[in-house]
């Protein structure tokens, strides 16, 4: 199954901004009346709502299993270590069966891990809302980890730590974290740190899944094109074996008060600095909530916004600056203004930002700027509620969070009653220099004497080298210590420019089908052969170019130069893969028309490109890409996949020479000359 985790950003956005909610009078919102909530003798709680807007299904299996309730596995980041390994065996199925099942049906299952829970979800079209239940749940209540599979997603978390860890965006919230947070396990990364990962065996994953994954800890949400009488009864019957078990509670420690400013800075090789200043606030079921997002809407929502104005715009202090207002359902939240700016500013940027903050504790705002950040807030949280996906997302988050359905439906109606005084009453509760944490990550050798050195130390990045091949592949190497991984990107020129409507799509397309194995490796061996590196790999196609990427360790280089080698010059496309990955597409396609953006858009390229390619979507059409064959697959990988239509790039910890040697090694029988089509152009815009 694919995955999609990305871990502190989650915490971020937190509780979207709270958990946004709803009000009366938009068609695309869930009505609390309208959502059928049971709790099973078992303790499982299902909610279902019918949504017939779009022939689409939206599933959610939401486990009370975050990095917070780890107890005596606090920050080693277990919750998402048994989250990589869930849907990677049962007692029935492989993880090639059971990927497999998952591309079959089209749709998208991904997971991910926060600070509170953990989520498993899938979007797919309606008819097949059977088999996107059955996978669900077959894989939630009988994982089995595999020892092979466990070793296996290790590899690759240790890898995103040592990712993380050079990432100066994520070190700035993790410092702020243990820096806010002293005896609180929110502290605590969700991929947890290197040394405590490390010691976690597969014993320990089984033995906390067993703990967590129980059914009073799990809700099941599902939010679409069903039945709702139906797709209850079939939840049921999908969970029927998911027997209650005993769940001790937890109790989160509270966190003491602060009495004074707190300040941490962390050196980095970096270019720009960053700076996080943090007031700790409420929780998401407190009043001020609302007053809170107006605030955070005043100071840091649009160009007018008076931080951007000010500090950005008239100051020039900073490059960007943001504020968000962060009130999470287990404790005590945070009221956060991140800025990038160069080190030598940072001073003055406090200082800016205190000011700005005083204006509001002084005086209300007007009547106008209070209207104005009501209305960007109303707009930001309508824009979030579109999908089937995400009214899921929304309605599972009600519930982890109050257990009430309907909880955020008022919430645009809350934020529509807050009155100027009240912003000015939080800003005055809240905002305190007695309560600020500051925190900075700066450029190596531009902190104070009590700076910390980030968990990894960059070295000086040097210059891209250039180099050509005799058969015409160009090179890129380029050269830097950064977390010991190497990223190889081979890009061809192509995508939709070079698409005529009826082969829109077929870009695309090939693209999916590299990845699905070789003359010499089926798609599960090739999967095996990627994850026994610890290795991401993508492939996709855009509108100029399509590309196969592939992220290894630095001593994995030789074998993942291979991989790509062997991707790109043995393909296998395979007639049933073709017809798998084209009823993909179609899926897609269709789930696209779920957005609301995908229309205004193709129209806009519709109008702007009367005769140019790029008037077409990348996915193509669902008549265009029905008709394409295999060999219309064929045709497009053998006109420009091409050594001198490539341009392979190899950067990281590695040499020139050697990144070279490399390439010429496994491309050496890659030959052939691009001929590219004429393209139809547009005459300019009167």
């Amino acid at each position: 199954m694919m995955r999609i985790e990305r871990l502190e950003i989650a915490a971020a956005i937190c509780a979207i901004v709270a958990v946004v909610g709803f009000s009366d009078g938009f068609a695309s919102m869930i009505r609390p009346d309208k959502v059928q909530l049971e709790r099973l003798p078992s303790g499982l709680t299902i909610a279902v709502a019918e949504d017939h807007s779009a022939p689409v299904v939206a599933v959610r299996i939401v486990v009370r299993a975050g990095s917070i309730y780890e107890q005596e596995y606090s920050g080693s980041g277990i919750s998402h270590f048994v989250e990589h390994v869930e849907s990677d065996g049962t007692s029935r199925m492989t993880k090639g069966q059971i990927d497999k099942l998952a591309d079959e049906f089209g749709g998208l299952i991904n997971a991910y891990t926060t600070s509170d829970h953990t989520c498993y979800h899938a979007v797919a079209p309606s008819r097949y809302f059977d088999k996107v239940l059955f996978l669900l749940s077959h894989c939630y209540t009988d994982a089995t980890f595999p020892e092979k599979e466990v070793d296996t997603q290790r590899g690759i978390i240790e890898s995103e730590i040592a990712k993380d860890l050079d990432e100066p965006m994520r070190v700035l919230w993790r410092q702020m974290m243990v820096t806010m947070f002293t005896r609180h396990p929110v502290r605590y990364a969700t991929i947890g740190s290197k040394e405590l990962f490390s010691q976690l065996k597969r014993d320990d994953l089984v033995r906390y899944y067993r703990r967590m994954y129980v059914p009073e800890n799990t809700i099941v949400v599902v939010v679409g094109d069903v039945k709702q009488s139906e797709a209850i009864s079939k939840v049921k019957k999908a969970f029927e074996n998911f027997s209650a078990r005993p769940l001790a509670p937890i109790v989160l420690p509270s966190e003491p008060p602060q009495i004074q400013m707190r300040k941490s800075v962390v050196e980095m090789d970096v270019n720009l600095a960053y700076l996080m200043l943090g007031y700790r606030t409420v929780p998401l079921q407190h009043p001020d909530l609302y007053a809170l997002d107006v605030l955070a809407a005043i100071l840091g929502n649009g160009r007018s916004a008076r931080l951007v104005q000010s500090i950005k715009y008239e100051q020039c202090l900073v490059q960007d600056i943001t504020v968000t207002s962060w009130t999470p359902s287990f404790g005590v939240g945070g009221f956060f203004i991140r800025a990038a700016l160069s080190a030598e500013k940072i001073d003055k940027t406090i200082a800016a930002v205190h000011e700005q903050l005083d204006a509001l504790k002084k005086a209300p705002v007007s009547e106008s700027e209070l209207n104005k950040a009501k209305k960007l807030i109303k707009s930001d949280y309508l824009l979030g509620v579109e999908t089937m996906e995400q009214k899921a997302r929304l309605l599972a988050s009600d519930i982890l969070a109050t257990g009430d359905v309907g909880f955020s439906y008022g919430y645009l109606d809350r934020i529509a009653a807050v009155s100027a005084d009240q912003v000015m009453a939080v800003a005055q509760k809240y905002l305190k220099q007695d309560k600020l944490t500051v925190v900075a990550v700066v450029p190596t050798g531009k902190g104070t004497s009590g700076a910390k050195p980030a968990g990894k130390k960059k070295a000086t990045v040097h210059r891209i080298e250039s180099s050509t091949l005799p058969n015409g592949l160009r090179l890129l190497t380029m050269k830097g210590e950064t977390t010991s991984t190497i990223s190889i990107d081979a890009y061809f020129l192509g995508g939709t420019r070079y698409e005529t409507p009826q082969t829109n799509g077929v870009a695309n397309l090939m693209a999916q089908l590299l990845l699905r194995g070789t003359k010499s490796r089926t798609a599960d061996e090739l999967a095996l052969a990627i994850d026994a590196l610890g290795g991401k790999v993508s492939a996709s196609s855009d509108m100029n170019t399509f590309h196969v990427s592939l992220e290894v360790l630095q001593d994995d280089l030789e074998a993942g130069l291979g991989i790509v080698a062997d991707i790109i010059l043995h393909p296998r496309f395979d007639v049933e893969d073709f017809k798998r990955q084209q009823k993909n597409a179609l899926a897609i396609i269709r789930r696209r028309a779920d957005f609301w953006f995908v229309k205004p858009r193709q129209a806009m390229l519709s109008n702007l490109y009367r005769a140019h390619p790029y008037r077409m979507s990348k996915y193509g059409t669902l008549e265009s890409v029905a008709k394409l064959t295999v060999d219309d697959v064929w045709d497009y990988y053998d006109s420009y996949v091409k050594p001198d239509n490539l341009v392979l790039a190899v950067f990281g910890e590695t040499s020139s020479e050697y990144a070279s040697s490399l390439v010429k090694k496994f491309f050496a029988e890659f030959a052939g000359r691009t001929i590219r089509p004429d393209i139809a152009l547009d005459p300019p815009l009167a």
